[in-house]
């Protein structure tokens, strides 16, 4: 396994508002399309916009058992872009994969969970590693977008 690291700065930024809840069902939308890529590193999955002009973002599933269901959400204005990393994980029998790996001040990751006997939080974190396939320079290029066209992020003080 090798580690890489990409830091960029921000390129820009540009205000973009929506309706407060919006599914991101279309790719009409590139940031959306963009946002869907970084947080799954896949263009199938359904991603709720719960907050755009403040990028927060989820990602929805099930828990056994029925009706029991949770999310993911994801605040990525929280996130210290400067610290912002990717990991090229090498395989034998597979294809390399991709990890972003995103820090910040204050929460930038919840797993939430409602019914089937679990606590309505599991976690809040400032920090968390994504998953993203074996797409490594889309998903730079993912999160690069995100953060040049909309999302804030944080700057650390060093």
């Amino acid at each position: 396994m090798r580690r890489g690291a990409v830091f960029w700065g921000i390129a820009g930024i540009v205000g973009v508002f929506a309706d407060p809840i919006s599914m991101a069902g279309t790719t009409d939308d590139p940031f959306l399309a963009a946002a869907r890529f970084a947080l799954t590193g896949t263009d199938d999955t359904d991603l709720v916009v719960v907050d755009r002009a403040d990028c927060v973002f989820e990602i929805r599933f099930s828990v056994p058992p029925p009706p029991g269901y949770g999310y993911e959400r994801f605040y990525l204005n929280n996130v210290d872009v400067s610290r912002i990393t990717f990991t090229t994980l090498h395989w034998r029998d597979r294809p390399p994969t991709v990890q972003v790996d995103i820090r910040g001040e204050g929460t930038v990751h919840e797993t939430v969970a409602h019914g089937a006997g679990v606590p309505d939080i599991w976690a809040k974190e400032s920090s968390r590693t994504i998953g993203l396939g074996p797409e490594i320079e889309r998903a730079k290029r993912a999160w690069q977008y995100l953060y040049a066209h909309g999302c804030h992020g944080r700057k650390g003080a060093f």
